[in-house]
């Protein structure tokens, strides 16, 4: 791949489509689009940027259910990007001058509207899997992937929304493989119903570095280096020690009653007895492990439902993993690249300020492989970026 400017793309397509089958080219009036992705939102979403110079506001109530088409690529790759969604809102109108009005619209994909206009009512007895997909189909025509769950669950509806059931399905999640931490969710590419602990298995797509500006290590590779660095970071405030012991994410135990089996069982988590290097993003969860409780007592759960026993231990289980897979987090900001999704593996190198750090004798969280928990496209009329929220469940010690 040669690249000649960093942040450049390819624009396809971006249209405004009405109901009569109007539709306006948004190229020559845009100024910015943002388009979000998230593991732990199930829909995208975004919002674009206008000047009316056309009066489409004037001629059409916008912001009840248009439709946005959105087709772009960075510039030298041949994998891009097709987001459609509804318009939910429109700002009014801001007077830029006599001629042109600045507009903001505001759009989702279709499943959110579907899922808020479709109730579950049937029972199921099937694999928690089958289940998801059934409901998918319901509110969605895009193309689900998934990984085998084991255990029949006989499951009721009870009127609620897909996504609201798919979510306590969730719960009662885990792989044919024992993989937990299961998430329905979009990315730019898909639909997915996955656990966290299979995604950190994946082959990281690409790796980013932080470096210094305008020093390069090959002159002649300047725009693919500058590619692959990161342009801005931060890292993210994560829940302290205090917060992590009110969590459970140390240790928990949680106590089941079944109604309906007139059983009682308790179930037991810990951090370090059931950390998985196999099924994590580093070797390290804890810097000290005396800070576990190996009681299992910082968080009790109690439970009065219809969970049978195999169940009440994937519960606790996937609860565990999804807030682990967050206790180390960044955020970066990078030029766009459309082979990225959310729900990837990246290799990302942050700097750790310290003599002692260079040398490899202290911790080291925000070096290594990173889960890709969002991603913000910004397309601006010269420039492509990515700001991605990147987050791991354990550490390395040192480079």
């Amino acid at each position: 791949m040669k690249y000649t400017q960093n942040g450049s793309y390819v624009l396809k397509k971006l249209e405004l489509q009405f109901d009569d089958g109007v539709a306006h080219n948004l190229i020559p009036l845009f100024m910015d689009v943002s388009i979000y992705e998230s593991m732990f939102s199930v829909g995208m979403s975004g919002n674009i940027t206008i000047m009316d110079t056309n009066s489409i506001y004037n001629e059409n109530f916008l912001g009840n259910g248009e439709r946005v088409e959105i087709v772009f690529e960075t510039s030298g790759t041949n994998k891009e990007i097709s987001v459609s969604g509804i318009v939910y809102k429109c700002s009014p109108p801001t007077r830029i001058n006599e001629h042109t009005s600045g507009l903001l619209l505001n759009f989702c994909s279709d499943e959110i509207i579907n899922n808020s206009r479709t109730r579950v009512t049937k029972s199921y007895n099937d694999v928690c899997s089958n289940i998801v997909k059934s409901l998918h189909e319901k509110i969605s025509t895009k193309k689900l992937i998934s990984v085998e769950t084991k255990e029949i669950n006989h499951f009721v509806g009870a009127n609620q929304n897909p996504i609201q059931v798919i979510a306590n399905l969730s719960r009662r999640s885990m792989s044919v493989n024992n993989e937990s931490g299961y998430l329905y969710f979009e990315n730019n590419q898909q639909f997915c119903y996955l656990p966290i602990e299979y995604l950190y298995k994946q082959d990281p797509v690409t790796q980013y570095k932080y470096k210094t500006a305008n020093i390069y290590y090959d002159v002649s590779k300047k725009e693919e280096e500058s590619f692959s660095a990161i342009q801005d970071y931060s890292i993210i405030d994560v829940p302290d020690f205090m917060q992590q012991i009110d969590d459970g994410v140390l240790g928990s135990s949680s106590t089941n009653l079944n109604l309906l089996e007139k059983s009682f069982y308790k179930s037991e988590y810990d951090n370090i007895s059931q950390f998985n290097k196999t099924n994590s993003l580093a070797k390290t969860p804890n810097l000290n492990n005396e800070l576990v409780n190996n009681k299992n007592t910082d968080k009790l759960y109690t439970y009065v439902d219809d969970f049978q026993k195999p169940f009440q231990n994937f519960r606790l289980k996937n609860i565990n993993t999804i807030l682990n897979t967050q206790r180390y987090a960044a955020r970066i900001t990078v030029f766009g690249d459309t082979n990225n999704v959310c729900g990837s593996i990246i290799i990302c190198a942050l700097p750790v300020w310290g003599t002692e750090a260079n040398k490899g004798k202290i911790p080291d969280p925000y070096s290594g492989k990173f889960l890709v928990a969002e991603i913000k496209h910004t397309l601006k009329r010269t420039q492509y970026t990515q700001t991605m929220k990147l987050v791991k469940d354990a550490f390395e010690v040192g480079k």
